[in-house]
């Protein structure tokens, strides 16, 4: 399967969605981006201006998990693969907050 590359346009685009709480969803093979408010944050706000993208999502992700799920050795690989990218994430989210806090109590110069 050939993954199409993120343009720096997109990659910008990615940037500000993320930064107005919304979540992003990337197609691998055509490219196209998704974006809708991510429910679990804002919980209270009426979603059905982006209906048609999270029904697009909805179709394709039901597509991707039953794909996932029959997969094999490959679902295994994708959850220690999960698995391990979280772990750095949380890793990378605690070090950059300590890193904050020391700079703040004037710890790191």
């Amino acid at each position: 399967m050939k993954f199409k590359n993120l343009s720096q346009e997109q990659i910008k685009e990615i940037v500000e969605q993320l930064d107005c709480g919304f979540r992003c969803f990337w197609h691998k093979t055509d490219g196209e981006l998704l974006f809708f408010p991510d429910t679990l944050k804002q919980y209270d706000m009426d979603t059905e201006a982006w209906s048609e993208e999270m029904e697009k999502f909805d179709n394709n992700f039901d597509e991707y998990k039953f794909a996932i799920d029959n997969s094999g050795e490959y679902r295994q690989k994708w959850f220690e693969f999960k698995d391990r990218k979280l772990q750095e994430w949380v890793t990378d989210r605690f070090n950059e907050i300590v890193g904050l806090e020391k700079y703040s109590e004037g710890e790191i110069n």
